[in-house]
């Protein structure tokens, strides 16, 4: 098996959160950077509960959701991204 692709989302917003959240599930690192941690929270919520969904319709196992959860690092460091082999920007507008 070849080791886990590391890639990073840059915001963690509607869309963001998102690709985070299929490149999790296709079973690559992901490093998930956003503003703050109160935004990281909610965005892991949001993914947690769909994934909930992808396994409630049988389109995951629950096993697939946790591994994939466990990939899913968030980060206000826009420096994690460095050793990334795909970065993806997914900000609505400049951070302040």
């Amino acid at each position: 098996m070849a080791p886990a692709r590391t890639m990073a989302v840059i915001g963690n917003g509607i869309i963001g959160h998102g690709i985070a959240e299929v490149f999790a599930g296709a079973g690559w690192k992901v490093r998930l950077i956003g503003r703050d941690a109160k935004s990281l929270a909610g965005a892991r919520a949001r993914i947690g509960a769909s994934l909930k969904l992808f396994v409630a319709n049988r389109l995951m196992t629950e096993t697939g959701r946790k591994a994939a959860l466990g990939r899913i690092k968030t980060t206000t460091r826009l420096e994690d991204a460095a050793p990334a082999e795909l970065v993806i920007e997914a900000v609505l507008r400049t951070w302040r």
